[in-house]
């Protein structure tokens, strides 16, 4: 069984910060849903991604974590859906 004490103090923070962007991102444009939107939207979920993904590979310098990996996607996935509830 994974540690969920570790995942909460360690990994998790890292999801909710861009959890928290992409709320952020959406509220500043509210209705105006826009290309520049989408792409202030997606650029650090994008990066966030590539980053964990170039650690792995030994192009940044980094510790590659597949929690960070999943927090990052779980986030990207939560907010998807609460934006559509809300639709």
């Amino acid at each position: 069984m994974p540690n969920v004490y570790g995942w909460v103090k360690y990994n998790m923070p890292a999801g909710l910060w861009l959890f928290a962007y992409m709320f952020i991102i959406d509220s500043i444009w509210g209705k105006d849903k826009n290309n520049v939107y989408r792409c202030f939207l997606y650029i650090l979920p994008f990066l966030a991604i590539i980053s964990e993904v170039m650690q792995y590979v030994g192009i940044l310098p980094g510790t590659f974590d597949y929690m960070d990996l999943l927090s990052y996607i779980l986030s990207i996935i939560l907010f998807t859906i609460i934006k559509k509830e809300k639709a």
